[in-house]
């Protein structure tokens, strides 16, 4: 969670793996790269939200990615040289709003 290069890094090694194995479809989980931050509220409660919260936020929004941007010319990248369909949970940035993608 919060680590987004080393998640893309630890993606090359299954791809490579799978590519071994001659998979031609490659299925990672909801929200695998970005994470999913289970047991994390935000700090959020009715009208307001702690300093802490906006914090673990920040660092969520930090660790999304923007679907076309370079961590989805890296996915990209991983597909090629598989010559495989990859299927990939994002966590996805569009302003300040965070989509499951």
């Amino acid at each position: 969670l919060f680590d987004t290069p080393r998640t893309l890094e630890r993606m090359a090694a299954h791809c490579a793996t799978a590519r071994q194995q001659g998979a031609e479809l490659v299925v990672f989980p909801e929200a695998y790269i970005g994470g999913y931050p289970k047991g994390l509220d935000f700090g959020a409660r009715i009208g307001t939200r702690t300093a802490e919260g906006r914090e673990d936020y920040l660092r969520y929004w930090r660790s999304a990615i923007t679907v076309d941007g370079p961590e989805c010319a890296t996915i990209g990248g991983y597909a090629a040289e598989m010559k495989a369909h990859l299927v990939v949970g994002v966590i996805e940035r569009d302003g300040t709003s965070l989509y499951c993608t």
